[in-house]
Protein backbone atom coordinates (compact mmCIF):
# COMPACT_ATOMS: atom_id res chain seq x y z
CA UNK A 1 0.00 0.00 0.00
CA UNK A 2 1.49 3.44 -0.68
CA UNK A 3 2.42 5.59 1.82
CA UNK A 4 -0.26 7.16 3.45
CA UNK A 5 -0.30 11.01 1.79
CA UNK A 6 -1.71 13.37 4.56
CA UNK A 7 1.03 11.87 7.05
CA UNK A 8 3.70 12.88 4.28
CA UNK A 9 2.46 16.02 3.56
CA UNK A 10 1.95 16.60 7.42
CA UNK A 11 5.39 15.79 8.01
CA UNK A 12 6.59 18.26 4.39
CA UNK A 13 4.95 21.05 6.17
CA UNK A 14 7.92 20.88 8.65
CA UNK A 15 10.49 21.87 6.08
CA UNK A 16 11.32 25.50 6.18
CA UNK A 17 10.69 28.03 3.10
CA UNK A 18 8.28 26.49 1.06
CA UNK A 19 9.92 23.15 0.66
CA UNK A 20 7.36 20.89 2.19
CA UNK A 21 4.87 21.81 -0.31
CA UNK A 22 7.62 21.66 -3.42
CA UNK A 23 8.33 18.08 -1.97
CA UNK A 24 5.19 16.78 -2.11
CA UNK A 25 4.65 18.64 -5.56
CA UNK A 26 7.89 16.45 -6.52
CA UNK A 27 6.92 13.23 -5.18
CA UNK A 28 3.19 13.31 -6.91
CA UNK A 29 4.69 13.70 -10.01
CA UNK A 30 7.55 11.43 -9.36
CA UNK A 31 4.15 8.69 -8.36
CA UNK A 32 1.83 9.96 -11.14
CA UNK A 33 3.97 10.49 -14.45
CA UNK A 34 1.36 11.76 -16.42
CA UNK A 35 0.22 14.49 -13.96
CA UNK A 36 3.78 15.34 -13.94
CA UNK A 37 3.09 16.63 -17.67
CA UNK A 38 1.05 19.69 -16.59
CA UNK A 39 4.09 20.65 -13.61
CA UNK A 40 1.44 20.87 -10.94
CA UNK A 41 2.22 22.56 -7.34
CA UNK A 42 0.15 20.98 -4.48
CA UNK A 43 -0.56 24.35 -2.50
CA UNK A 44 -2.84 22.62 0.48
CA UNK A 45 -4.07 19.21 1.69
CA UNK A 46 -6.65 18.28 4.54
CA UNK A 47 -8.53 14.92 5.42
CA UNK A 48 -10.85 15.83 2.52
CA UNK A 49 -9.75 18.82 0.82
CA UNK A 50 -7.16 19.24 -1.93
CA UNK A 51 -5.78 23.00 -3.95
CA UNK A 52 -3.44 22.72 -6.35
CA UNK A 53 -2.13 24.71 -9.51
CA UNK A 54 -0.50 24.89 -12.96
CA UNK A 55 1.06 27.84 -14.37
CA UNK A 56 0.32 28.77 -17.97
CA UNK A 57 3.67 27.82 -20.23
CA UNK A 58 4.02 27.17 -23.68
CA UNK A 59 3.97 23.52 -23.18
CA UNK A 60 0.66 23.57 -21.92
CA UNK A 61 -0.57 25.73 -24.32
CA UNK A 62 -3.27 25.40 -27.48
CA UNK A 63 -3.67 26.73 -30.36
CA UNK A 64 -5.07 30.09 -28.92
CA UNK A 65 -2.39 31.01 -26.57
CA UNK A 66 -4.60 29.93 -23.75
CA UNK A 67 -4.30 26.74 -21.29
CA UNK A 68 -5.23 23.43 -23.05
CA UNK A 69 -8.15 21.88 -22.18
CA UNK A 70 -6.79 18.27 -21.01
CA UNK A 71 -4.15 20.05 -18.79
CA UNK A 72 -7.15 21.58 -17.09
CA UNK A 73 -8.97 18.24 -16.99
CA UNK A 74 -5.69 16.94 -15.62
CA UNK A 75 -5.42 19.26 -12.93
CA UNK A 76 -8.72 18.48 -12.10
CA UNK A 77 -8.51 15.19 -11.46
CA UNK A 78 -5.45 15.47 -9.73
CA UNK A 79 -6.85 17.72 -7.22
CA UNK A 80 -9.98 15.46 -7.12
CA UNK A 81 -8.11 12.75 -6.68
CA UNK A 82 -6.07 13.24 -4.17
CA UNK A 83 -8.88 15.04 -1.78
CA UNK A 84 -10.58 11.51 -1.68
CA UNK A 85 -7.49 9.54 -1.54
CA UNK A 86 -7.00 10.71 1.88
CA UNK A 87 -10.44 9.32 2.61
CA UNK A 88 -9.62 5.87 0.99
CA UNK A 89 -6.17 5.37 2.96
CA UNK A 90 -8.19 6.31 6.42
CA UNK A 91 -10.90 3.28 5.48
CA UNK A 92 -8.55 1.11 3.47
CA UNK A 93 -10.48 1.71 0.07
CA UNK A 94 -9.39 1.69 -3.58
CA UNK A 95 -10.72 3.12 -6.35
CA UNK A 96 -10.87 3.90 -9.86
CA UNK A 97 -12.03 6.70 -12.24
CA UNK A 98 -15.04 5.03 -14.46
CA UNK A 99 -15.71 8.14 -15.55
CA UNK A 100 -14.49 11.97 -16.08
CA UNK A 101 -16.34 15.40 -17.05
CA UNK A 102 -14.85 18.83 -17.72
CA UNK A 103 -17.31 22.07 -18.19
CA UNK A 104 -15.20 24.86 -19.55
CA UNK A 105 -16.25 28.43 -18.92
CA UNK A 106 -13.97 30.73 -20.49
CA UNK A 107 -10.15 30.62 -21.62
CA UNK A 108 -7.64 29.44 -18.99
CA UNK A 109 -4.77 32.12 -18.84
CA UNK A 110 -2.02 32.63 -15.98
CA UNK A 111 -1.85 30.39 -12.81
CA UNK A 112 -5.02 27.78 -12.61
CA UNK A 113 -6.06 26.81 -9.08
CA UNK A 114 -8.37 24.04 -8.86
CA UNK A 115 -9.53 23.25 -5.50
CA UNK A 116 -11.36 20.38 -4.47
CA UNK A 117 -13.37 19.43 -0.99
CA UNK A 118 -15.30 15.81 -0.60
CA UNK A 119 -16.85 15.10 3.16
CA UNK A 120 -16.62 11.81 4.84
CA UNK A 121 -20.31 11.43 4.34
CA UNK A 122 -20.03 11.50 0.57
CA UNK A 123 -17.56 8.61 0.80
CA UNK A 124 -19.87 6.40 3.41
CA UNK A 125 -23.18 7.20 1.19
CA UNK A 126 -21.12 5.89 -1.61
CA UNK A 127 -19.65 2.56 -0.17
CA UNK A 128 -23.62 2.16 1.56
CA UNK A 129 -25.22 2.50 -2.23
CA UNK A 130 -23.20 1.20 -5.19
CA UNK A 131 -19.58 2.13 -4.14
CA UNK A 132 -19.53 5.43 -6.76
CA UNK A 133 -18.56 8.80 -5.66
CA UNK A 134 -18.62 11.62 -7.80
CA UNK A 135 -15.82 14.11 -6.88
CA UNK A 136 -15.98 17.69 -8.23
CA UNK A 137 -13.35 20.05 -8.47
CA UNK A 138 -13.76 24.19 -9.38
CA UNK A 139 -11.16 25.84 -11.39
CA UNK A 140 -10.41 28.83 -11.25
CA UNK A 141 -7.56 31.78 -12.72
CA UNK A 142 -5.69 34.05 -10.78
CA UNK A 143 -8.20 36.31 -10.90
CA UNK A 144 -10.70 33.77 -9.63
CA UNK A 145 -12.62 33.87 -12.71
CA UNK A 146 -14.25 30.26 -13.06
CA UNK A 147 -12.71 28.78 -15.75
CA UNK A 148 -13.71 25.06 -15.04
CA UNK A 149 -15.41 22.22 -13.32
CA UNK A 150 -13.96 19.12 -13.23
CA UNK A 151 -15.97 16.06 -12.18
CA UNK A 152 -14.75 12.23 -11.73
CA UNK A 153 -16.70 9.43 -11.04
CA UNK A 154 -14.92 6.50 -9.01
CA UNK A 155 -15.73 3.46 -8.18
CA UNK A 156 -15.16 2.39 -4.76
CA UNK A 157 -13.99 -0.96 -3.08
CA UNK A 158 -12.35 -2.39 -0.34
CA UNK A 159 -8.50 -2.98 -0.63
CA UNK A 160 -7.52 -6.43 -0.90
CA UNK A 161 -6.74 -7.71 2.30
CA UNK A 162 -8.39 -5.01 4.21
CA UNK A 163 -11.06 -5.51 7.21
CA UNK A 164 -13.92 -4.10 5.84
CA UNK A 165 -14.64 -1.59 8.61
CA UNK A 166 -13.95 1.98 8.96
CA UNK A 167 -11.45 3.48 10.61
CA UNK A 168 -13.39 6.99 11.27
Amino acid sequence: MPPNVLSVWRKCQALPFGLGSRAISAAIRFHAPYSASISPHIMDLEMGKCTAKIKEKRALQNPFQSVHALAIANLGELASGMALMTHMQERDLRGIVVDLRTDYFRKARGTITAECSVSAEEVDLAMANNGRAIVEAHLHDDKGESVAKFSATWQLGQAPGSSGGSSH
